[in-house]
């Protein structure tokens, strides 16, 4: 049943994502060019200002979920839309949500398990490069172990968030990163992801 469902969803789901995302792009056109001209690269320099930025206008978080398939294009794939990313004092926090599309379910009719550990580390990812970012580049990092705990089935919009302690980067030892994901609507935790850097 998923597969005719996708069969119609999908091209109308593509379209309104295409839509959405060039107004978004022509409604930020002029301030993210008046941002160039003001500030140069540095003011696309750090994800969390840009975030914040693009946040300040309509469909900003789509045009900045829109720039993930660009980066990181298997994580594209799950449409993971970026919620929050913010740096409040030492922390950095990230957030997306993904929908129980036809295509990201498996056979269960839910969220495929490998669906929600790749926005699981997506979110995490997000975090720590703005980490590095932050840092000044003083830190790399790359995911060595992702590891996931499931606790029910996910049949409804997912909310991934994590945070990222800059101090913890500054001790220069490997650093877990948790993600967890919930029942946008519920609240109610359905997996953790834990992501080794």
């Amino acid at each position: 049943m998923d597969t005719i469902k996708t069969l119609f969803l999908w091209p109308v789901h593509a379209t309104l994502s295409f839509v959405t995302t060039v107004v978004g792009w022509c409604i930020l056109a002029i301030p993210c060019l008046i941002r160039l001209i003001v500030k140069g690269r540095k003011g696309y320099s750090n994800n969390a200002e840009i975030f914040s930025f693009f946040n300040k206008f309509p469909l900003g978080t789509h045009c900045f979920s829109s720039l993930v398939p660009f980066t990181a294009p298997y994580s594209g794939s799950v449409e993971c839309h970026i919620r929050d990313l913010s740096q409040v004092e030492d922390t950095i926090s990230c957030s997306g949500t993904i929908e129980n599309y036809p295509w990201l379910r498996n056979p269960f009719q839910s969220v495929h398990a490998v669906a929600m550990t790749n926005v699981g580390e997506l979110v995490s990812g997000l975090g720590m490069l703005t980490a590095f970012q932050v840092e000044k580049g003083k830190y790399r990092g790359i995911p060595t172990k992702i590891t996931t705990e499931y606790f029910k089935k996910a049949k409804v919009t997912i909310l991934a968030c994590s945070s990222i302690d800059l101090k913890q980067l500054q001790s220069g030892k490997d650093i877990v990163v948790e993600t967890v994901l919930r029942d946008k609507a519920s609240g109610e935790e359905v997996a953790k992801c834990f992501i080794t850097w």
